[in-house]
């Protein structure tokens, strides 16, 4: 399982790509809760999403608001993009919120510029070559004027969640109720509970390096019990114990935790 660092011009729109080479002996992934979204495509494979269904070849995973696990049947290949929050609405072409917690056929949801994709990326000769195109393709999707209200408001809505709620309000010009809306409607879920799943990203990222009450403190928690009742929610097993299971490589099913510490490196 490999992070690759997006290209400069996109790192408003991706956290980067990621190459999953999955052997036959890993059952299942196990994903936290997370505020952006994964464009994936799979090469080899078969992958079931639990509670929802089998993931399409070429799939839009929209944010969650809860863990995932995804269960593999032979060994799996696949390269994707970690789409940022304030990306999704503008990949779409419409607000966001309506993929909280779903999957959906990227032929589905995204525009015509991706309707070729699957089939070159197929055809790549490997894996760099792959990313290249998606990175590619993203580029194409996002380009815009620079003055673009619209974007310029999802990623001002995005810097402000940053902060307290009521910071957010000022810098946006806007009333509480107002933010509320917007957030769900392009986000999928209310302020605090972005900012709650995005705090537990910044915590379990630093995980590698930091434990205990130093991490807590560091990712903007009151104390470890927070951080403890948002791993058990979100996450679904205690840091000690997904930090473990991270550290064997590509044999855990909690290899996205390991490829959130190589972005965050």
């Amino acid at each position: 399982m490999r992070w690759v660092a997006p290209p400069d011009d996109l790192r408003p729109w991706t956290d980067g790509g990621v190459v999953v080479q999955a052997p036959a002996t890993l059952a299942a992934s196990h994903f936290p809760a997370l505020v952006g979204s994964m464009l994936v495509l799979r090469l080899a494979g078969a992958v079931h999403r639990a509670g929802v269904g089998p993931l399409p070849a070429a799939a839009l995973i929209g944010p969650s608001t809860r863990p995932s696990q995804y269960l593999h049947r032979g060994a799996v290949h696949a390269v994707g993009l970690l789409i940022r929050p304030e990306a999704l609405p503008v990949l779409l072409g419409a607000p966001g919120g309506r993929l909280v917690n779903a999957q959906v056929a990227l032929a589905d949801v995204a525009g015509p510029g991706w309707a070729d994709v699957p089939a070159q990326v197929q055809a790549a000769p490997d894996d760099e070559a792959r990313l290249g195109l998606l990175f590619n393709t993203l580029r194409a999707a996002v380009a815009g004027p620079e003055a673009d209200p619209h974007r310029a408001l999802l990623q001002r809505l995005a810097q402000a969640l940053q902060g307290p709620l009521d910071q957010a309000c000022r810098d946006l010009a806007t009333s509480r109720r107002q933010l509320e809306r917007l957030c769900r409607a392009h986000f999928g879920m209310a302020p605090k509970q972005f900012q709650t799943i995005a705090r537990l990203q910044q915590a379990l990222h630093g995980a590698a390096h930091t434990g205990g009450a130093d991490l807590a403190l560091q990712a903007g928690y009151y104390d470890q019990s927070h951080l403890a009742r948002d791993l058990r929610r979100l996450a679904g097993e205690p840091l000690g114990r997904l930090v473990q299971h991270a550290r064997q490589g590509s044999g855990t099913a909690h290899w996205p935790l390991a490829v959130g510490w190589q972005l965050k490196a």
